[in-house]
């Protein structure tokens, strides 16, 4: 029998809901290591082809 499938991530987090928008955190330990900051945009890619979306934090991009 196979987990489910939020058994095998180290973290998970809830989608908040808020004046129309969501909100999705991302753990203090992902952000120190990419450079996020509080205030940054973070690129979201979803080409429709793929079953998972990509990220592209500050860091990343203006390498």
């Amino acid at each position: 029998m196979s987990e489910p499938l939020t058994e095998l991530f180290a973290d998970t987090r809830a989608v908040q809901e808020a004046n129309g928008s969501y909100t999705i955190t991302i753990p203090s330990e992902i952000a120190a290591r990419y450079g996020t900051e509080a205030g940054d945009d973070v690129l979201w890619y979803d080409d429709g082809e793929s079953d998972e979306p990509r990220f592209l934090p500050p860091s990343v991009r203006d390498t």
